[in-house]
């Protein structure tokens, strides 16, 4: 099974590769409930703005907002987790595929 690859121009944005990224799954799961078979599992990659994403359960203090807006963009994500730094000189993926046609189906 071959893998897609779609590299983004230098740079994006958070906001924007995350819409497309959220495009994109709404897609899969469109077409995983009517499509067989499934299109091939695809990657994002890409180079980001200066950017702070912190997850819903943090708190961030109006001074360590301030001081993180200084330095680049501060955005609340949907994920766990403590604040993360993306930006210049760092490549982030982002795969998107069904488990269940690797039989990576993880159960608790």
């Amino acid at each position: 099974m071959s893998i897609l690859h779609l590299p983004l121009p230098s740079l994006s944005s958070y906001i924007s590769t995350h819409s497309l990224q959220t495009h994109l799954v709404r897609h899969l799961l469109t077409f995983k409930s009517v499509l067989k078979p499934l299109p091939p599992p695809l990657i994002l990659t890409m180079e980001l703005l200066p950017t702070f994403t912190f997850g819903r359960r943090q708190q961030i203090s109006p001074e360590d907002l301030h001081t993180l807006s200084q330095l680049g963009s501060v955005v609340k994500s949907l994920r766990g987790g403590m604040t993360t730094f993306h930006g210049p000189g760092q490549l982030v993926g982002y795969p998107l595929l069904d488990l269940k046609q690797f039989k990576l189906v993880f159960t608790l």
